[in-house]
């Protein structure tokens, strides 16, 4: 007949047994609450998700809107560059004697107000590099050149030619 005793090592077996049992659920139950907790952070980030796509498709419909504003003022206005020399000497001619007396930055920007009124271009800089003195100059691109002028006479200066500057 055999013997059907169980051997003196179960107890030690069925305790691994138990304890790997026990660490199972428990990490199981640990996946569980990580999932649950992971769910409602995608859930989160789905909300906010959304909230930013309709804030992005409101931009994008306010910039539309803009662009056609822009582009209805440009074909009232259009901004251009004097045509060629000539052209921004006999504008100056009749713009600069117009100018009421005032400092060298109060003309410069009169010129520009008034430029800008006829659809024309005009670049003003202020130079404060310098403590005592301050540097104010316009730039305005006729034809192919950029000149400096001189608001108290409307002569000009050309800076720079390039061929980038033709409409």
């Amino acid at each position: 007949m055999t013997d059907t005793t169980v051997p003196a090592k179960t107890p030690v077996i069925t305790i691994i047994l138990a304890v790997s049992l026990a660490l199972a659920l428990v990490g199981a139950g640990l996946l569980a609450f990580a999932w649950r907790n992971n769910t409602s952070t995608i859930d989160a980030l789905r909300d906010d998700v959304t909230t930013l796509n309709a804030s992005l498709t409101a931009a994008e419909n306010e910039n539309t809107e803009l662009r056609s504003q822009l582009s209805d003022l440009e074909d009232l206005y259009p901004p251009r560059h004097f045509a060629s020399r000539e052209a921004l000497l006999a504008w100056l001619a009749v713009a600069v004697p117009g100018l009421p007396e005032g400092n060298s930055l109060q003309r410069h920007l009169d010129l520009q107000e008034l430029a800008l009124a006829q659809g024309y271009i005009w670049s003003i800089w202020v130079d404060v590099s310098q403590p005592d003195i301050t540097y104010v100059g316009s730039h305005v691109v006729a034809g192919d050149t950029v000149y400096l002028v001189d608001t108290t006479n409307g002569a000009i200066l050309a800076l720079h030619t390039s061929p980038y500057f033709i409409e």
